[in-house]
């Protein structure tokens, strides 16, 4: 029993580990230039935001009505840190995303990078 559990735990700290190195990546990846259905070689000011993922579409993601579109350069992750893709998202969710306004759009915006942190956590009322 005690192997087991030092199993379990040496494996979510590799995840975790690995988690962390990417997020140190992203870092490094942010300062360049984001691209995207033509945006090409244009810089975006990035926001990061603990968000509630309400719908998932085709391409997208909502989060109280604002769209938050999802490319092929968008990087995914789920709560244990493991890169997994648009479909395998289960909604509702509650992610930490790091995100651009596309410019001359309203309520879109071009997801950089998700962080599945978990369900929902309801609110008090």
């Amino acid at each position: 029993m005690l192997k087991k559990s030092l199993i379990i735990v040496t494996v979510m700290l590799m995840g975790m580990t690995g988690s962390v190195l990417s997020e140190v990546a992203f870092g490094a990846e942010q300062s360049k230039n984001i691209s995207s259905s033509g945006d090409e070689g244009i810089t975006f000011p990035t926001i990061q935001s603990k968000l509630v993922l309400d719908v998932r579409g085709k391409d997208y993601v909502l989060v109280c009505q604002r769209r938050f579109e999802v490319t092929l350069n968008t990087v995914i992750k789920d709560e244990v840190g493991m890169d997994i893709t648009l479909e395998k998202l289960s909604v509702p969710c509650e992610a930490m995303v790091t995100y651009y306004k596309k410019p001359g759009e309203r309520n879109t915006y071009g997801a950089v990078y998700i962080q599945v942190l978990g369900k929902p956590t309801p609110k008090p009322e």
